[in-house]
């Protein structure tokens, strides 16, 4: 019947032969997976190699359970790893109904034990979709564990993330906050006024670590309270106008700090118990106490507030109590700096005022000066008078601030005036005649305290020499009479009231 058909249709038979049939469909199944009809491709290409065996039965006449028990489980078994178990279950459809209804169509008679092929053929299509279902319930749930694997990773990666940009900020702000504290050290130890450094303190550390408010309470001579000297808020200047003390105790955050000699934190100032709330500062919700400790002595407390809860973390206590310790260092040496200042210009009014005693007690006899002209060296007199045709200049001689004198000189009125050169010589010869006449004074001094002291040595040894209470008086009598400016000398023994006299 086939060759009737190929003859009627003037076809020649071996354009029907299985391999060009084979080769034609494989064409046709691999243009279309390279198209959006990917599936129908696949689909095509097991059809293909199925109808493969029922080409061999139709154009050669080959057997039927052969060809059957042949290609279609291989095909089967192909497209079970290409196809859904549907198109496997519809696949297996076909291959039965082409048995059992094309073939006879075709004039092929089929053989008593067809349903043998066509069971085992059912069988293997069943058992493959089963297998195939399982396998992509395998391949679902091994799917939803690597999805949920993934999904694990990319937590673990955003927390990671997450950590690292956390930890990153972290050591910006540390970074910020230890910069911070170095430059605040370093500018309070430029300065040595302590009201200036003060004020520079609270302010850059408002500025830089951008807490709201920042004092410094000072400790009292009696260390019972500390007083507030420098404030940044607005608030905090008020409480400073008021004279704002606290007593060292447990009553307050910046008090207990003092007392207990280490830092008060207060995390959220609502649920502490030594806060003590202050109307200038009601913004304060967090609040840090730092003492300023010099050799195991509070001699204040830096006091910051925020307007944050929770707003100081443990490396921020480590960074301000580091800060702290070096501003109670600039603090003490300003103080000390301005006691040893204030010693200093005590010491240097004492010395003017002793310089100002001695030269005139060294002068009470009279002036001493010398005047040169071309007759020579001559002392001067109080009749010296200044011609006013003559040209002066008068540079006062100095001692520590104190003038003990004048160098004048004169020209002519024909000769140059007095030039600015004239005049630093002459200053700097008037600074060295001060020092040479004071060295001077101090070497008459030196002698006459040791001729003092060898006097009193002398008088010492003479009497020791006499034995007798009359003689010895008499020779301390003369002994003092020979005393510079002494007249007279009167000496008097009473048990009751002993008095020596010397005028």
């Amino acid at each position: 019947m086939i060759g009737n058909i190929f003859t009627a249709l003037r076809i020649p038979e071996r354009m029907f032969s299985p391999i060009w049939l084979t080769v034609a469909i494989s064409l046709l199944a691999y243009l279309l997976t390279r198209t959006q009809y990917y599936a129908a491709g696949i689909f095509t290409l097991v059809v293909g190699f199925c109808s493969f065996a029922y080409i061999n039965i139709i154009v050669d006449n080959r057997p039927i359970d052969r060809n059957i028990l042949l290609f279609v489980p291989l095909a089967l078994t192909v497209g079970s790893s290409l196809l859904s178990p549907w198109a496997i279950l519809l696949l297996t459809g076909l291959n039965v109904a082409a048995t059992l209804l094309l073939l006879p169509a075709l004039g092929i008679n089929l053989p008593a034990d067809i349903g043998s092929p066509l069971g085992l053929t059912t069988t293997f299509g069943l058992v493959l979709i089963l297998i195939n279902h399982f396998r992509q319930q395998i391949e679902e749930q091994r799917l939803q564990e690597i999805q949920k694997a993934n999904l694990e990773l990319m937590d673990i990666r955003a927390n990671l993330e997450k950590r690292i940009e956390e930890r990153t900020q972290e050591l910006n702000r540390r970074s910020v906050q230890l910069e911070a504290s170095n430059l605040v050290a370093r500018s309070a130890a430029m300065v040595h006024d302590l009201d200036e450094l003060l004020e520079s303190v609270v302010n850059q550390i408002t500025e830089r670590f951008g807490y709201y408010h920042a004092g410094i309470y000072l400790s009292d001579a009696a260390d019972k309270y500390v007083i507030l000297q420098a404030a940044s808020s607005e608030g905090g200047k008020q409480l400073l106008k008021r004279g704002q003390k606290i007593e060292i105790g447990r009553q307050g955050v910046v008090g207990y700090a003092a007392y207990q000699k280490r830092p008060r934190i207060v995390q959220d100032v609502s649920t502490d118990r030594t806060y003590l709330h202050v109307p200038e500062l009601s913004e304060t919700r967090s609040e840090a106490a730092l003492p300023l400790i010099v050799r195991n002595r509070v001699i204040g407390v830096l006091d910051i507030q925020s307007e944050e809860s929770n707003a100081f973390k443990f490396d921020d206590i480590y960074t301000l109590q580091t800060m702290t310790d070096q501003v109670a260092l600039a603090i003490e040496n300003t103080t000390l700096l301005e006691e040893s200042r204030v010693a200093l210009q005590q010491l240097e009014r004492l010395n003017l005022t002793n310089t100002a005693k001695i030269w005139k007690t060294q002068l009470k006899e009279g002036s001493r000066g010398f005047t040169y002209t071309p007759l020579g060296i001559k002392p001067i007199s109080k009749s010296s008078a200044t011609n006013e045709n003559e040209k002066v200049i008068s540079i006062p001689v100095s001692l520590r601030g104190q003038p003990i004198g004048t160098i004048s000189l004169k020209r002519k009125a024909s000769d140059p005036n007095w030039a600015e050169a004239e005049r630093e010589m002459a200053e700097r010869v008037a600074s060295q005649v001060a020092l040479a006449v004071e060295n001077a004074r101090l070497l008459e001094e030196s002698q006459r305290r040791a001729a003092r002291e060898q006097k009193v040595s002398e008088f010492s040894n003479r009497f020791s020499r006499s034995l007798d209470v009359d003689a010895l008086l008499q020779n301390a009598v003369r002994e003092l009479h020979s005393l510079p400016y002494v007249d007279e000398v009167s000496v008097f023994i009473n048990p009751d009231k002993g008095t020596s006299k010397a005028k």
